[in-house]
């Protein structure tokens, strides 16, 4: 059986696609190594039993992998090893089946053809989840950077968690017109992604949501109504963002997802509880920073054009920003750098530091790439099916951040 056939084999038999088979067998070289090993290690490692013998069948089948027995006899207090399973024991002289003096312990040696033919596959697997083998170039960069980087998470990342964008989340504000010509007039707002404008107009036309409070009510019991909390780790990349283990995470989102799907709790901090900014960036404790606000904490939420006004004025946001993005490489997902003021604050301070952060983005061409580039953003499209849109960016997220670690 060649190599090609054994990945077909365990993701058949193991009912795994391309991406899981690979990280399967990219786990298990990278465990047990070049060097004998025994069922035990891969249990320890978190294998079950069942996966391990199915695991091991196929690497047999494919001679990918060689077995030899350990044989320790009681009798003589040694041990010898054998390339096939003993029948008589060479020191003592005995027969060894159902005897009691001889303790039989099958290792197991990776083949060397292996570990190559998994880097290339490695290659191949990741241009895959690319729209041009143009940018496995910035994927080798940003993993050489991994350690250093600051994840900063826009709506793209809830979405799977059954959250809209922002255009998505201000349209359910449209039922508060009563006049259709406003109503039409504010679609068309959102449709060119002026959304300041668009909730200004709302605010003056609408009794509804005249208020920044009407606003942020209407927004929180939106995200608390369809947030989906205990999703299956394969429908989002929450859990894969925080198994970057950066030293804190950034977001303009509002929702709790990554304080629900940490393994210990987190505060939401925003701008104003950072405080010492060199103290923050040396606490090194995952913390996760709500740029934008909080649910929990609702009168922080910025939703309208005064709020956003005030934080991105102050000197205080602007300090923070230029200490992250002098310090760290930012890694933008599922950020569309729509927000023309995060955009105006991201620029200037680009303009006094320079420096390189990365973004992944769905199916981005590369002149647009081009454009990015000139304001120091690598940026990686994502190969996406539009048609299956959240369940393809999430996947191929997925593997290119586990890889990013591995």
């Amino acid at each position: 059986m060649s190599l090609d056939n054994l990945m077909s084999n365990v993701g058949t038999k193991l009912n795994k696609n391309n991406e899981e088979t690979f990280e399967l067998l990219q786990k298990v070289a990278s465990i047990c190594g070049k060097e004998q090993f025994q069922e035990e290690l891969l249990l320890s490692k978190g294998f079950k039993v069942s996966e391990i013998n199915q695991l091991l069948d196929i690497l047999i089948e494919s001679a990918t992998v060689t077995i030899t027995y350990h044989c320790h006899c009681l009798v003589e207090e040694d041990s010898e090893i054998y390339n096939h399973e003993p029948i008589k024991c060479e020191l003592c002289n005995e027969t060894i089946k159902n005897t009691f003096i001889h303790e039989i312990t099958k290792l197991y040696t990776l083949k060397e053809e292996l570990f190559p033919y998994l880097k290339e596959r490695e290659e191949e697997l990741i241009k895959e989840q690319l729209c041009s083998p143009a940018y496995y170039g910035f994927c080798l960069d940003l993993k050489k950077n991994i350690r250093n980087i600051i994840p900063f998470l826009g709506s793209g990342t809830s979405m799977p968690l059954g959250l809209s964008n922002w255009r998505g989340l201000l349209k359910g504000l449209e039922n508060g017109f009563f006049n259709e010509a406003d109503k039409e007039l504010y679609r068309d707002f959102l449709q060119d992604g002026d959304f300041m404008q668009a909730l200004g107009f709302l605010k003056n036309r609408t009794l509804e949501f005249s208020t920044d409070e009407d606003i942020k009510n209407f927004m929180v019991d939106q995200i608390e109504q369809h947030y989906l909390k205990d999703l299956d780790k394969s429908k989002h990349n929450i859990e894969d963002i925080l198994n970057l283990s950066s030293d804190f995470i950034m977001t303009t989102n509002y929702d709790r997802a990554l304080l629900d799907y940490r393994k210990e709790y987190s505060y939401p901090y925003t701008f104003n509880d950072i405080g010492n900014v060199q103290e923050f960036l040396n606490r090194k404790k995952q913390a996760v920073v709500s740029l934008h606000g909080h649910i929990d904490k609702k009168e922080t939420m910025i939703v309208t054009d005064e709020d956003y006004n005030k934080l991105y004025s102050d000197q205080t946001t602007k300090t923070i920003l230029s200490s992250i993005m002098g310090n760290k490489h930012l890694l933008f997902l599922g950020f569309s750098f729509e927000d023309a003021y995060f955009k105006d604050l991201y620029n200037k301070i680009y303009e006094e530091l320079k420096g390189t952060h990365y973004m992944f983005v769905a199916n981005l061409h590369e002149f647009q790439a081009q454009k990015l580039r000139q304001k120091g953003l690598r940026a990686i499209g994502l190969k996406v099916d539009e048609k299956n849109f959240n369940d393809s960016y999430v996947r191929r997220l997925k593997f290119l951040l586990n890889w990013l670690i591995s």
